[in-house]
């Protein structure tokens, strides 16, 4: 790490308001106000609904869900008859 030479800025590096906390300081912990977090299903991810830009993904049918997984036991097969 170079220091600065202009002195303008040289009380950057010695000032606490601009050092990095430690890890174990920045770790967040949760109390036990917050298990239920942890344990409700209504806080568990819900299926996701619309694309990374926002827009609603459409339904998939059930016939192309079954395909899908059909296609992938063939994959899963392929290797172990090699």
């Amino acid at each position: 790490m170079s220091l600065m030479s202009d002195p303008r800025f040289q009380r950057l590096h010695t000032d606490p308001r601009f050092q990095r906390l430690p890890k174990s300081e920045r770790r967040i912990v949760a109390d036990d106000r917050f298990t239920a977090m942890y344990e409700d299903d209504s806080f568990q991810d819900a299926p996701v609904v619309a694309d990374r830009y926002g827009r609603r993904l459409p339904k998939q049918k059930k016939e192309t869900t079954k395909k899908k997984t059909a296609e992938q036991e063939q994959q899963q097969q392929m290797p172990q008859q090699e």
